[in-house]
């Protein structure tokens, strides 16, 4: 539904469908099926990802009893459509289209990156929720979060092992 409706907002309607069949069939493939198994795979993978890169940022968050899941299900299956203005949304789907298979988890990971200063200051769980569910109103310089995306640099290797350990869990 969002991602269908902001593609209608940028395309007259062969165009938006274009864009939302290159979608599921390349970008998130695994996202819309009876289980949600790609989406939840991958919020997984992010959360790997960010306790290995950042582990003082992923501690912390454990501390105030925040995880990933609580916001970034949303993040992947609206594709930044309901947290994000449109000008960094239609960046962030720039990235997606050009990108590799996992440049959304790269986006996650910088996302995290740029909310990092504002989240460690937090010292309460319900702080730190309404944070990170107003993440849109925290970032509003798509290019800042655009080149923090580019710079991650994530390898096909490292992905490919995290979503076979955590995809091991779901049958189709």
């Amino acid at each position: 539904g969002f991602v269908a409706y902001f593609a209608l907002t940028l395309f007259d309607e062969y165009n938006a469908f274009r864009m939302l069949a290159y979608i599921i069939e390349h970008v998130v493939p695994t996202y819309y099926g009876f289980t949600l198994s790609g989406a939840v795979v991958d919020v997984r993978v992010l959360t790997d990802l960010l306790e290995s890169k950042d582990p003082v940022l992923f501690q912390h968050m454990q501390r105030l009893g925040l995880t990933l899941e609580m916001f970034a299900v949303q993040w992947f299956l609206t594709l930044f459509t309901t947290i994000f203005q449109s000008p960094v949304v239609v960046r962030l789907w720039d990235l997606l289209m050009v990108g590799h298979e996992w440049t959304l988890l790269e986006i996650g990971l910088a996302i995290m990156e740029e909310v990092r200063p504002a989240l460690l200051a937090v010292d309460d769980f319900t702080v730190g929720f309404a944070l990170l569910k107003d993440i849109g109103s925290l970032i509003v310089d798509e290019e800042v979060l655009v080149t923090r995306t580019q710079r991650i640099g994530l390898k096909h290797q490292e992905v490919a092992n995290l979503r076979a350990n955590h995809g091991s869990h779901f049958t189709q």
